[in-house]
């Protein structure tokens, strides 16, 4: 009985040390969370691309009330591009794909 229970606490010891460095687990933290926010960052682009080719009728032809949800959307997101959404939103009203 001894000797099983000083085999199984040698096993927990051995497989409960871990040899990397405090430097090297810091790294590997931030690679992880670097691995996270570019996954987020991509996830984000797509979303953003799939309401831009809805807004701007790309997709196809959608339904007016979709294009202005998305542009809707995309009006919060980017508040700068005023000129680029009012435009849009012309285009939108007039049944007519979006062009620069």
């Amino acid at each position: 009985m001894k000797k099983t229970i000083f085999i199984i606490t040698c096993l927990f010891i051995f497989f409960g040390c871990d040899s990397r460095t405090p430097a090297q687990k810091a790294q590997d933290k931030f690679n992880a969370q670097k691995a996270q926010r570019d996954a987020y960052l991509l996830t984000h682009e797509a979303y953003i691309d799939s309401l831009v080719n809805v807004a701007t009728g790309l997709d196809g032809v959608g339904k007016p009330k979709n294009r202005k949800n998305a542009l809707d959307i995309l009006r919060k997101e980017y508040p700068t591009m005023k000129e680029k959404w009012d435009r849009c939103e012309e285009c939108i009203d007039n049944m007519e794909l979006f062009s620069e």
